[in-house]
């Protein structure tokens, strides 16, 4: 029994990330294509300090989709901290060890 628990968490360990990196990763990338379509917008109208902001927040961006999967597992160790059996197995958890989960 405890075996079939464990299968249990990891698939829903591995799917909580899975479903995290995809919406993260899809938010992050339409918010850069809109942001590459109001630059010019924002140069020709004098908006400084949106602009500013958009070039910090698109730095920050870039940084999140690199280290993507590190911060999804960040993510999925907080949201699934409440139960005990995720915290246990999320514990010492690395993104190679989510990553050789089978489906």
């Amino acid at each position: 029994m405890t075996e079939e628990n464990d299968t249990k968490t990891l698939h829903k360990i591995k799917k909580t990330y899975s479903r995290i990196v995809v919406v993260a990763g899809t938010l992050m990338g339409f918010v850069l294509c809109t942001y590459f379509f109001t630059l010019g917008i924002l140069i020709d109208g004098g908006h400084t300090v949106m602009l500013w902001v958009e070039i910090l927040t698109t730095v920050l961006f870039v940084l999140g989709l690199v280290y993507l999967k590190p911060l999804a597992l960040s993510i999925t160790r907080i949201l699934l901290s409440a139960n005990a059996e995720g915290r246990h197995m999320l514990k010492g958890m690395t993104v190679a060890d989510i990553e050789k989960v089978p489906e």
